[in-house]
């Protein structure tokens, strides 16, 4: 099979988010909450499902699609491709924010 099923993808967006909110969140969030860091690593963890949530929607109700594959049928062509797009990006920020901020976790 050469596609992840929708299992798999919610776990892998889990974990990641776990293990980022555990190893990095509470250095930066204390850093720039003070003594309220807690309630922002609990916001953000929040907020960081709900992407979560819509890519298992979106794989529940197209099954052998991937999201980006998917967004054509779910909004139209024009607007599917501008959201697909923005969806590709959108992981590549974060994915490159994560890298730089465990850099500077490890150089600090």
């Amino acid at each position: 099979m050469n596609k992840i099923s929708m299992f798999e993808i919610a776990a892998l967006s889990i974990t990641i988010v776990i293990s980022t909110s555990i190893m990095f969140t509470p250095y930066f969030a204390a850093q720039a909450a003070g003594q309220g860091a807690w309630i922002s690593v609990l916001a953000a963890g929040l907020i960081a499902c709900i992407p979560t949530a819509a890519a298992v929607a979106v794989m529940a109700k197209f099954p052998r699609q991937s999201v980006i594959q998917a967004m054509p049928q779910l909004l139209g062509v024009f607007l599917g491709k501008i959201v697909s797009l923005l969806y590709a990006c959108f992981f590549l920020f974060f994915a490159a924010l994560a890298v730089w901020r465990m850099e500077a976790f490890a150089i600090r």
